[in-house]
Formats: structure tokens, C-alpha cells, sequence
């Protein structure tokens, strides 16, 4: 079977009641880091945070099929998000109250739980930082295996991490010219991959 072209159409094979294990790990791999950063937001360490990550893939697993999508009444993504601090608030509810250290404030559950956003454009600005991140990260993955190690261990530490070419030749062990002529070789694969993904969310009304 064809692969979603956009998240529309991948959100549309998600509400169907057969659906390929494949197109719900594309989904997850999607949009695992935003739900993950909600439950950190709300000040949950990584382990509690991965267990609201997968709790609110499992609620929305159970509820898709009822999502119906509005563009008046906002993105899937904020749905997506609202599920995830939910998940979030009812984990800080089961967490013990630690005992109150002199001179300190309690900070409760509740206190955290406010502390999270609120607002669709809370939740775009978390939601724009992880898209930048996800882009980056699924650009590298797919040039990774074409390019030779050390040429994308210098373009990740100069072109990515943003190192000067004397750092660059300092931590890899190469020449100046080496550096640029990993940038050179690498920059239009990079491109290419960046586009590539960038394609697959752009196409169709944003979710």
C-alpha cells in the first residue's frame, strides 16, 4: 500500500479501522517529540514523560476514529496536545506530595499543571520548535548512510552545531580543506532531505 503523501491523508488512514502498523509508527514518529515536550513543559522528568507519551498515543488511538477534522476549530495538533496535558495533570494527581522542606515553597501538582500552555499559540510555538528539530533530525537520518562518517561528523559540527572550521579541525583531526570539502559534499543532500520532508507537511491544510 502507497504511503500517505501529506498528514492529512495520514491522519484520514488513521480514522479507518484497518490500519498498517507502518503508517502508525509514521504517525508517532510525527509527533512523539511535541507530546513529549508538553509532559516536560509541565515539569515531569524523562521517565514520567515517556509514560504520558504513551498514554496519550493509546488515548488517541481509542479516540481518532471520532476526530474530525475542523479548520475553525483549530489543528489536529492542538487536539493532540490538549490529550497530552491531560495525561500529564492526571500523572502529577498520582504523584505523592513531598514533604515541605523550611524556607521552600510547595510547588503542587496543580501549580505545575497551570504552568503549561494554554492557548493555540502556546502550543504552536512548542509545537515550531519541534517541527524545526524534527525536520533536522529526519534530514540528517536519511543522508546519513550515503555519506561517509567523518564527512558528516564535520558537517554536523560545523554546518549543524554551527563550529568554527579551526574547532572543526581540531575535534575531527582533518585540514580546512577537508572541512569545506565535507560541506560542499554534504550541503546538497542536506538540502535535498530538508525539502524532502518539508514536503510531506506542507502539502494539504496544516494538522
Amino acid at each position: 500500500m502507497e504511503a500517505p503523501k501529506t498528514r492529512r491523508e495520514l491522519l484520514d488512514k488513521l480514522r479507518m479501522t484497518s490500519v498498517a502498523k507502518k503508517d502508525w509508527d509514521e504517525f508517532y514518529e510525527i509527533y512523539w517529540r511535541l507530546v513529549y515536550k508538553v509532559a516536560t513543559n509541565s515539569g515531569l522528568p524523562h521517565a514520567d514523560a515517556q509514560d504520558v507519551v504513551q498514554k496519550t498515543f493509546i488515548k488517541v488511538a481509542q479516540n481518532i476514529g471520532r476526530f474530525k477534522y475542523d479548520s475553525k476549530k483549530g489543528k489536529f495538533r492542538n487536539w493532540l496536545c490538549l490529550i497530552a496535558k491531560q495525561q500529564a495533570a492526571s500523572h502529577f494527581r498520582k504523584i505523592p506530595i513531598a514533604p515541605m522542606v523550611p524556607g521552600q515553597p510547595r510547588v503542587s501538582s496543580e501549580t505545575e499543571i497551570r504552568r503549561m500552555p494554554d492557548s493555540a499559540s502556546d502550543w504552536e510555538s512548542v509545537w515550531d520548535e519541534e517541527e524545526r528539530s524534527h525536520l533536522l533530525h529526519t534530514a540528517l537520518e536519511r543522508i546519513k548512510p550515503r555519506i561517509k562518517p567523518q564527512q558528516f561528523k564535520i558537517f554536523l559540527a560545523h554546518c549543524v552545531k554551527g563550529m568554527s572550521v579551526k574547532e572543526v579541525q581540531d575535534l575531527v583531526g582533518v585540514s580546512a580543506n577537508q572541512v569545506y570539502l565535507a560541506k560542499n559534499r554534504v550541503m546538497p543532500l542536506f538540502e535535498e532531505a530538508v525539502k524532502a520532508v518539508s514536503r510531506f507537511g506542507a502539502e494539504g491544510p496544516e494538522v
